[in-house]
């Protein structure tokens, strides 16, 4: 669903409410061994829940994926409360699915290409492979898996890259020769063994041989989303949100039951389920749809029809206005329905059949912490965003270090906060880099009036202070398609005005610990020295570092030695001079022993520690950019990069970081925020 850049997200929202922390560490840990130290979860529990389902013969029990690296969770309480499953990969689904003919098989194929996880024993081990499933770009995003119900051996999944089918499985997969469609994100089985897939191009088919030749069903122009079967009628959702049924099992009296031009529908992902009534005029359908501020409130949310959608009822004042991505019916009990939505509220839950919901995330760790800061003037106040995907976005702060959040006003509705900074010398001024929007400034706090600075439509994902005046800062942004770089802005005037330097792009830049103007850059192509804020540069000799890696990601100074610099780069790869100068000329770059592979290097920090350097280096790798063989983390080196120490090995639900921070006022503790697995904090003592 989502698409990731390199160096920027292409989406956002977040959580909402309170947080909750993790129990506190059973001892102190030993800074001097930071194997020991313990990560605490800061917040907040819930985020983006795009799969669920419920146990076929267990009524209590339910499984849920999140997005990404969130990983999969496990309720034993009918959803009330989770738990986070051990797997092999930190994976995601938007496909949990139950072998129809035995209920210890479960299915997850992840939707970034780490490949199919499979249960064979209830969940309690899991086995991963990849094995001929499409493993490289967009192709790999996996949409729906469908089992055949008479011959359970046979598993299709729908893709990015065409439809898969395994006969042994889910082992292994091979693709399709299918010439009507390239792009499919629905494919289901009805409970006679007949297969029914649709593709982006709007052609609807049927299979009876598990898809070695087909018929057609129906050709029109519009994509297909999802199919859902019950033992009535085949409903078939459209990419514009129509939802039309065919009746079973033959092929008579079909309509289309959500119309687009005045029904339920926002024209973003929506989500269907049902359960079987009598017949389809008497199926209960629940119908989710994605918030879209072009249409009215009343049709974001959750709808439901006990009439096989002739007619439909929006869900509660809890419900309306969320956005749904996925819903499932207890099969057991139809008055226990959960919802997958957004934020803290992540999934929803009911047992009168929808006459009231509740929150039930307690748990569940799937928010992607983008932006987040803390105030320099008070440690305590913290704020932070997070991201769910499709553009929207939420924003929550914190004036006790964490333990409790607030939803505060957007910066602007209609986009979100990749990056935020406090102004060291007044309390009240902020910076918010956005999404999409450039970049605001308020100085009345993190809830006060914004003003937009940076007026371009444009993606602000860092901001830096000069370390010598707090009014000087730079804001590196990304305009345009995913593939351009980072774009310098500079401001001397404490973010009252940008001036944008047309001439200079970054993905990452590290201010001089000592000369006010001075600074360094990371390009896809080379690192640049200036020492007029950029408005001229000189090349820092990386080209062939660079040109290795596919890009360099990551640069700072040595703060107690300016003339050491590291850098990462897109690859995993780092490198060090010790004999920086601010001509550029005469610089000796070494490799680095990285303990990142597959990944880029998402930040680096040097810092003294009791009097000793110590390096920090994180990956990140997320969406389409998910490599197999990734190796993502925080690492610690006390011995100049010859050796590394991990410090997420213990971290879930994830490790992959979209940025690190030292906690204010410690001289060890670090925040992490992840994508995927929220706001956690390193903590040594």
């Amino acid at each position: 669903m989502r698409l990731l850049a390199i160096f920027i997200l292409v989406c956002s929202l977040s959580c909402s409410k309170k947080g909750d922390d993790s129990p506190a560490p059973s001892s102190p840990a030993n800074p001097s061994n930071p194997s020991t130290a313990t990560w605490t979860f800061k917040g907040v529990f819930g985020g983006y829940v795009p799969s669920i389902v419920f146990h076929p013969s267990n009524s209590c029990e339910v499984w849920a994926s999140g997005d990404d690296m969130s990983g999969i969770y496990k309720s034993s309480d009918c959803g009330s409360t989770w738990n986070q499953i051990s797997t092999p990969k930190n994976s995601s689904t938007y496909s949990l699915t139950f072998d129809p003919t035995n209920s210890l098989k479960l299915y997850a194929v992840s939707h970034f290409g780490w490949g199919m996880m499979k249960s064979t024993d209830g969940g309690t081990t899991w086995a991963i492979t990849q094995s001929g499933l499409p493993s490289s770009g967009t192709n790999k995003h996996v949409y729906q898996t469908a089992i055949n119900p008479t011959s359970a051996a046979t598993v299709l999944v729908a893709t990015d890259d065409g439809l898969y089918r395994s006969t042994d499985s889910g082992s292994n997969f091979s693709k399709l020769s299918i010439a009507w469609g390239t792009v499919f994100k629905a494919v289901t089985y009805s409970s006679s063994g007949r297969l029914f897939a649709g593709a982006s191009n709007g052609v609807l088919k049927y299979s009876d041989d598990n898809g070695t030749t087909w018929s057609d069903l129906i050709t029109g122009s519009v994509g297909l989303s999802k199919l859902v079967t019950s033992s009535n009628a085949l409903y078939i959702l459209f990419a514009d949100a129509t939802l039309m049924f065919v009746a079973l099992p033959g092929f008579g009296s079909s309509g289309t039951i959500n119309n687009p031009a005045s029904a339920i529908t926002t024209g973003l992902q929506t989500s269907v389920a049902v359960y079987s009534g009598v017949s389809q005029a008497a199926d209960i359908l629940y119908l989710g749809t994605s918030k879209n501020d072009s249409v009215a409130s009343t049709r974001w949310g959750l709808f439901k029809s006990t009439n096989g959608g002739s007619s439909w009822t929006q869900m509660g004042s809890t419900l309306a206005g969320q956005s749904v991505f996925s819903v499932a019916i207890n099969p057991l009990d139809t008055n226990n329905v959960l919802v997958g939505s957004t934020n803290s509220s992540g999934i929803f839950k009911t047992t009168n059949a929808g006459s009231s919901w509740t929150s039930t995330s307690q748990g569940i760790k799937a928010n992607s912490v983008l932006g987040f800061a803390q105030n320099p003037l008070n440690t305590n106040e913290l704020v932070m965003s997070s991201t769910v995907g499709l553009g929207l976005g939420q924003t929550y702060s914190s004036t006790d270090g964490g333990s409790s959040w607030s939803v505060i006003s957007e910066v602007n509705s209609a986009d979100g906060v990749v990056a935020w900074n406090f102004d060291p010398a007044s309390s009240g001024t902020v910076l918010a880099g956005m999404l999409s929007k450039g970049l605001y400034r308020s100085t009345t706090g993190v809830s006060g009036s914004w003003t937009r600075i940076i007026s371009t439509d444009t993606k602000v994902d860092r901001i830096y202070r000069d370390n010598n005046s707090t009014s000087v800062i730079y804001a590196l942004a990304r305009s345009g398609s995913v593939s351009a770089d980072l774009r310098i802005y500079y401001s001397s005037n404490n973010g009252s005005s940008f001036t944008k330097r047309a001439s200079f792009f970054a993905s990452d830049l590290s201010t001089h610990p000592s000369n006010l103007n001075e600074a360094i850059m990371a390009t896809t192509s080379d690192g640049f020295v200036s020492t007029d804020g950029f408005a001229t540069g000189a090349s820092l000799g990386l080209t062939t570092q660079a040109t290795a890696q596919g890009g360099l990601s990551a640069i700072t100074f040595n703060p107690n030695n300016a003339s050491e610099v590291w850098v990462g780069g897109v690859a995993g790869g780092l490198f060090k001079t010790t004999n920086y100068v601010n001509t550029g000329s005469g610089i000796s770059w070494q490799s680095v022993t990285s303990p990142v592979s597959n990944a880029l290097v998402q930040n680096i920090l040097v810092r003294n520690e009791s009097g000793s350097k110590v390096v920090y280096v994180s990956s990140f790798g997320g969406d389409v950019y998910f490599s197999n063989g990734a190796v993502l983390g925080l690492w610690k080196s006390t011995d100049d990069g010859v050796t590394w120490t991990n410090l997420s090995s213990n971290l879930s639900p994830c490790t992959s970081f979209w940025g690190f921070y030292p906690v204010l006022g410690s001289l060890t503790d670090i925040w992490g925020a992840l994508w995927g697995g929220g706001l956690f904090k390193l903590n040594y003592q």
